[in-house]
C-alpha cells in the first residue's frame, strides 16, 4: 500500500492496509463514523489518533506482521518506501510522507484558500482540500475552496446535493437512529458540514456550479478567487492572514512553530 495523509486514520498505509482489505461494509462505516468525535486536526495527518487504534488492533488479528509501503510522487513515480514491523515501519513511513505531502505554514490564518486540483471532478471529490484548510484556519475565519467540478456537484450520489452541508446535527441524528442508511456519504457531509457551515464560512469558486446550487450545498460562491478573497477580507478585515494551499486534497499543512497540530483555534 501506499502512505498519504488521511482524514479518518491519520495516514494510510500500515495497519489500514486491512481496511477495507479483509473488512466488510459495516467495519468501515463504524470506523468512519468514530472519527466525527474528533477535528480534523486530530486526525488528518497525526500518526498518534484514537481511530488508528482500531485499525492496529484488527490487523494484530488479522495477524498482519510485516508491511511494504510507498510513499509515491505521483502514479508511477516512487519517492521513498518502508518494509518492517507493521507500527514501527508505518511510523517511520509516515515522517517520510510528511517530507513529500508536508506544507511549512507559519500560522494560523483569517482566510485560506484551497485549490481541489487534481481532485476536482465535483464536488464530492472536491471536498478533500477543506480537510487540509480546516487544520490551518481560525475559528470564524473563511475557506475559499477552488474547484473546477466539470461534473457538478455529484451525479452518482444525489442524496450528497440533497442534504448538501448545510445541517450536519440533524444528518447525524438521522444515521444514528437508523433513518439513514448511507453511512460513509453521511459521514463525509456531517463532517464537512461541521466545517464550513458551524466553523468557518466556506466560499466555492468554480465554473460549473454557480450561486445558486452552491447555496444549497451550504457555500457562498463567487465567481472568481480574488472576488471571494475580497469577500472574505470584507468579512474578517482587511488585514487579515491569507494562507493559499495548492493541490490542498493531497498535502498536510504543518504549523511551523513547532506543534504540528497548530495551537488554538
Amino acid at each position: 500500500g501506499s502512505i498519504i495523509p488521511h482524514a479518518t486514520a491519520g495516514f494510510s498505509g500500515g495497519a489500514k492496509s486491512v481496511m477495507p482489505g479483509i473488512c466488510g461494509e459495516a467495519m468501515i462505516e463504524a470506523t468512519h463514523w468514530a472519527a466525527l468525535d474528533y477535528e480534523m486536526s486530530e486526525i488528518l495527518g497525526n500518526f498518534d489518533n484514537k481511530v488508528r487504534e482500531a485499525f492496529v488492533d484488527i490487523a494484530h488479528r488479522a495477524g498482519l506482521r510485516f508491511i511494504v509501503n510507498t510513499i509515491m510522487m505521483d502514479e508511477e513515480r516512487i519517492f521513498d518506501a518502508v518494509a518492517g514491523d507493521v507500527e514501527a515501519a508505518h511510523e517511520a513511513g509516515c515522517e517520510r510522507c510528511l517530507k513529500l505531502y508536508g506544507a511549512s505554514i507559519p500560522a494560523k490564518a483569517e482566510v485560506v484558500v484551497a485549490e481541489a486540483y487534481p481532485s476536482d471532478i465535483d464536488l464530492r471529490q472536491s471536498i478533500k482540500a477543506v480537510c487540509a484548510a480546516d487544520v490551518v484556519c481560525r475559528d470564524g475565519g473563511v475557506i475559499i475552496l477552488a474547484a473546477d467540478c466539470r461534473e457538478g456537484i455529484s451525479p452518482q450520489f444525489p442524496d450528497f446535493e440533497r442534504y448538501g452541508f448545510k445541517d450536519p446535527d440533524t444528518l447525524y441524528r438521522k444515521v444514528e437512529a437508523g433513518e439513514f442508511r448511507e453511512k460513509l456519504l453521511a459521514y463525509t457531509l456531517v463532517a464537512i458540514g461541521r466545517i464550513i457551515s458551524k466553523r468557518v464560512n466556506g466560499i466555492l469558486v468554480s465554473p460549473h456550479i454557480g450561486h445558486e446550487e452552491a447555496e444549497r450545498m451550504g457555500f457562498g460562491w463567487a465567481e472568481s478567487i480574488e472576488a471571494a478573497i475580497n469577500s472574505a477580507l470584507e468579512t474578517r478585515g482587511p488585514d487579515s492572514k491569507v494562507i493559499v494551499l495548492r493541490q490542498a486534497g493531497q498535502i498536510m499543512p504543518v504549523i511551523s512553530n513547532g506543534n504540528t497540530r497548530g495551537g488554538g483555534r
